[in-house]
């Protein structure tokens, strides 16, 4: 039998008589030269973001399995388990982290494992989405603000569940639709941009909100001084307005309306900048002062904290000398791509700058990295090219550094996984062997990783519950769920513990007009059982409360 070779081009289906059967071995179907040259440049166009990819995924795996603490994890299992943002549980926070990782939960499971899944998703996103914006803009060194940001995230905000990093993800996704809008004029982009920016502003209210007005002024720049249409403008605002009206229909569907607009706007109007007032850039210096420290450092890693500290430097100062790179280099900016990067990567940062230490600083700082890179290398000399070499170099060590740290931490068995870290958790042993899962257990004052790790339930709607930024209110509201619930263990921060937390939250331990209330109450119907030399004490109820 005489083999029947077919070629099947590009457009072109196979004859009709081969359709939908399967094939002899003596009977081909051969692409062209045309295809696999097509696949071959494809693979070579995008061969940069396909490297990158996969360092950034190798890079970050052992991250994975690092825990240093679980703030938000308790909410998005609540969240699983059918609570109602605002309604059932409060935090400052919008809702948009609790239901991007309880997605994951619900996939892979409420344990650790499904956590570090969003985590991982969520980071490598955020990485390629840099990569992809620096890429349009640099033809080098497309890599560097990828890996200044991890480098300098590490030890904040990163790597743990967080509605600073979660929105980051968002916000830079929305960023390259309106870019692929600029390159294709496909207004899918834009309706796709419009719903993360809405998404955005239920992560991290102002961040959406900032993206949003940033886009629009970007858009009427090209209409402007470009010639472009309104129509972009319209279809991003009606994209972002009715995502924005689906998720309030939804909280009004559920009776949680009023209490999210209390939850994300009134309350943080009126309590946040009380405990949240910390100077310009703190913490930019702190962890490599123990470098050079005599007592907890060497002269070998004294040698390399300046080259450690540099990244989170250039953050802080990252707003100032973009001022002065802006005003020499002003055409520059006005290129369409970098115009709108400095537009979003503005509204970024001034999300952010309501608390100035340098994990929010971090956080506002993604595009804005590219700009100043950007503008750095149009100067194309020898004192421009050092100083690239400087904060790379900088930047690759510090991740270096951080990899280090990691993978010298030790594991931490829980209910929700093993765990590696640095810390002790003495109280988790003791709560694991006097508990089961999904009893009640009251962690005050702000400890909820106990929470997460212990399987425990909450009995209160607050996992933040902090003296002058809690009102009066929520902490009577507090003891009646504990009264209610009938709490046999309370989870205690005291001596080292409460002084991380008041280093968090300056003035969280002034006394409030209404008095330590929380305190007061536990003091008069609970004893202390056990204590730990980080400062946790576990209290159990007094019989006869």
């Amino acid at each position: 039998m005489r083999a029947r070779r077919f070629t099947v081009s590009e457009g072109t289906e196979p004859p009709p008589d081969i359709v939908g059967k399967t094939l002899a071995p003596e009977v081909e179907i051969m692409t062209t030269d045309n295809q696999r040259a097509e696949r071959a440049a494809w693979f070579w166009r995008y061969r940069g973001i396909l490297a990158f990819s996969g360092l950034a995924a190798l890079y970050l795996f052992p991250f994975m399995r690092f825990f240093s603490a679980a703030i938000l994890e308790s909410g998005a299992v609540r969240i699983l388990h059918g609570d109602v943002f605002a309604r059932d549980f409060v935090e400052l926070l919008g809702p948009g982290t609790f239901w991007w990782n309880a997605l994951f939960m619900r996939i892979f499971g409420a344990t650790f494992f499904g956590v570090r899944v969003c985590l991982f998703v969520t980071s490598l996103g955020t990485g390629i989405a840099l990569y992809y914006l620096a890429r349009r803009v640099c033809s080098q060194y497309a890599w560097l603000p990828a890996v200044a940001l991890v480098a300098a995230y590490f030890g904040g905000m990163w790597p743990l569940m967080s509605h600073h990093t979660d929105s980051n993800l968002f916000t830079l996704l929305a960023v390259v639709c309106v870019v692929l809008w600029l390159d294709r004029q496909q207004a899918v982009w834009l309706w796709i941009a419009g719903f993360l920016a809405a998404y955005t502003s239920y992560t991290l209210q102002p961040k959406g909100l900032f993206l949003y007005f940033a886009v629009v002024a970007w858009l009427l720049f090209l209409w402007k001084a470009k010639g472009f249409s309104l129509r972009p403008v319209l279809v991003f605002t009606a994209s972002y307005a009715i995502s924005m009206a689906a998720g309030l229909v939804y909280f009004w569907s559920q009776g949680a309306l009023w209490d999210l607009i209390y939850a994300n706007l009134i309350w943080p109007a009126t309590g946040y900048s009380s405990v949240n007032d910390v100077p310009y850039g703190a913490g930019a210096l702190r962890r490599w002062y123990q470098l050079v420290d005599s007592k907890h450092g060497s002269h070998l890693l004294a040698v390399f904290a300046p080259i450690l500290a540099e990244p989170r430097v250039l953050i802080v100062a990252l707003p100032f000398l973009l001022l002065v790179l802006m005003a020499l280099r002003w055409r520059d900016v006005m290129e369409p791509k970098i115009l709108l990067y400095t537009l979003c990567g503005g509204a970024m940062l001034l999300s952010e700058i309501h608390r100035k230490e340098v994990g929010h600083l971090t956080s506002g700082s993604p595009l804005l990295l590219i700009v100043f890179f950007f503008l750095v290398m149009q100067y194309q000399g020898k004192a421009a090219e050092m100083v690239m070499q400087l904060v790379a170099i900088c930047s690759v060590t510090l991740a270096i550094f951080n990899l280090m740290l990691v993978l010298g931490a030790s594991p931490l068995h829980t209910r929700v996984g093993t765990v590696w870290t640095y810390k002790k958790w003495p109280a988790l042993q003791y709560l694991e062997d006097h508990t089961q899962p999904g009893d009640y257990v009251f962690c005050f004052q702000y400890c909820p990783s106990y929470y997460f790790l212990d399987e425990a339930r909450d009995p209160t709607r607050y996992s933040l519950l902090t003296y002058n930024y809690n009102t009066e209110a929520q902490f009577r509201e507090t003891i009646r769920d504990i009264q209610k619930h009938k709490v046999k263990y309370v989870l205690w921060q005291t001596g080292p513990a409460i002084a991380e937390m008041y280093h968090l939250l300056p003035g969280a331990d002034k006394r409030p007009p209404y008095g330590f209330i929380v305190d007061d109450y536990l003091r008069s119907h609970y004893h202390e059982v056990q204590a730990f030399s980080n400062g946790m004490q576990v209290w159990e109820r007094n019989g006869d409360s």
